[in-house]
């Protein structure tokens, strides 16, 4: 299990989030000031948490300021960060996701949803495996195998939509995975997976051509107001799908042609 530090200046919810915490496994170390929370870090190995859960609303520092320092320094850089505060403004949330946040979780928040957050950002630095695409997250390639299987053999449709973002100098968006999952709806029987190479990959059972586009479109109105390539906050989106049987029949080729059309979107 991991080595969590929770940075939460309000004794309840400090003490609810750790409690969460080590009843799932895990170690927690507190802090109740930005201050606090950076000697900890500066007094241990680098890698020594392998998160941090930190409130935006800190009485010595912006919690977004806190976040960009960290990412700008080498020793800390590389620890991932879940933001759990009040439900924070869209234009907020990307401005922690462009410094680095990994996801936001808003109060007054479920359990479940916080150590599912938890849980995916941790599975997240496990090795990830090869894939034609290049590296990506570790069950892309099962899930879809599977579906793709599923499908041909039930006669019912499967998509994939990939998204991917720019910043407005052209840069690719970090951590649009997180973005998008904290924008987003979607079905219990829908997956989402981020690729190494930036691009999040929306898995779709039971879901043909015309179901697929409305998926890009609440994608796109989700981030930007409308369509399936805008600006939102500075960014640019863009989308692409690809439909089995129609578009392919094997996993693989499903999702060389959804990612081939979003990519060729975005120039």
């Amino acid at each position: 299990m991991a080595r969590i530090l929770v940075l939460e200046p309000a004794p309840v919810d400090r003490a609810r989030i750790a409690g969460l915490l080590e009843a799932a496994g895990h170690s927690v170390v507190v802090a109740e000031t930005a201050r606090a929370a950076e000697d900890r870090l500066a007094r241990e190995p680098a890698g020594s948490f392998q998160l941090l859960v930190t409130e935006l609303n800190l009485p010595d520092r912006s919690g977004l300021e806190l976040i960009r320092a960290l990412k700008s320094a080498p020793a800390t850089a590389g620890v991932p960060v879940l933001v759990v505060t009040p439900q924070p403004p869209r234009e907020l949330v990307i401005d922690l996701i462009l410094a680095g946040a990994e996801n936001v979780v808003s109060k007054p928040f479920a359990s479940e949803v916080l150590l599912r957050r938890v849980t995916e950002i941790l599975a997240g630095q496990r090795p990830l495996r090869q894939s034609r695409q290049g590296e990506i997250s570790w069950s892309l390639p099962e899930y879809l195998e599977r579906e793709m299987k599923r499908s041909l053999r039930s006669g019912l449709p499967l998509s994939v939509v990939v998204a991917l973002a720019r910043t407005a100098d052209g840069r690719p968006v970090p951590d649009l995975l997180a973005l998008l999952v904290q924008a987003l709806r979607v079905r219990d029987t829908d997956l989402v997976f981020g690729l190494e190479t930036g691009e999040v990959v929306f898995l779709l059972p039971d879901t043909d051509r015309a179901g697929a586009q409305v998926v890009e479109e609440r994608i796109a109105r989700a981030l930007a107001g409308g369509g399936t390539e805008a600006g939102s906050g500075g960014l640019r989106l863009f989308t692409g799908t690809a439909s089995a049987p129609a578009d392919a029949t094997t996993a693989g080729r499903l999702l060389d042609i959804a990612l081939e059309r979003a990519r060729s979107r975005a120039g």
